[in-house]
């Protein structure tokens, strides 16, 4: 059987020639195709995690699923708008008091907005980072 160069949907495996296979060409294992039950989505994307509703993993209290891959994009959207308000009053209390040194926080109100934003980024990434890390050394597969 020949191999693809890319994996072609769920159960497709990479053999240490780099090539894909389906789940029927693995050896030493029956076919199984993972039903949408046991499909784990990648963090942040739009689907529910492990299969459950996003309710349900939010009121988990043994908290063996996780909420903050399914949220992180609402999260880095909010704090956009928390440093872009930020970044606004810091703009107007500098446009306000402009003669007694508020044209430095003019200046600085656009360095700080870009600041603001790379460091919230950097930070929603490292949190991406920490439940990919999970995933990836799951034991329980």
């Amino acid at each position: 059987m020949q191999g693809a160069d890319a994996s072609q949907g769920p159960g497709w495996w990479q053999a240490s020639d780099g090539k894909w296979y389906p789940p029927e060409a693995q050896p030493g294992t029956a076919a199984t195709v993972p039903t949408a039950a046991t499909v784990t989505t990648v963090p942040g994307s739009s689907g529910g995690v492990e299969g459950q509703s996003f309710f349900k993993r939010l009121f988990d209290i043994s908290m063996t699923t996780f909420v903050t891959p399914s949220i992180i994009k609402l999260l880095f959207i909010l704090a956009i708008v928390g440093v872009s308000i930020a970044t606004l009053v810091v703009l107007v209390t500098g446009l306000a008091t402009f003669g007694d040194g508020g044209a430095v926080l003019v200046i600085l109100a656009p360095i700080i907005w870009l600041v603001g934003i790379i460091y919230w980024r950097v930070i929603l990434e490292l949190v991406i980072v920490l439940f990919r890390i999970e995933r990836n050394t799951r034991t329980d597969r």
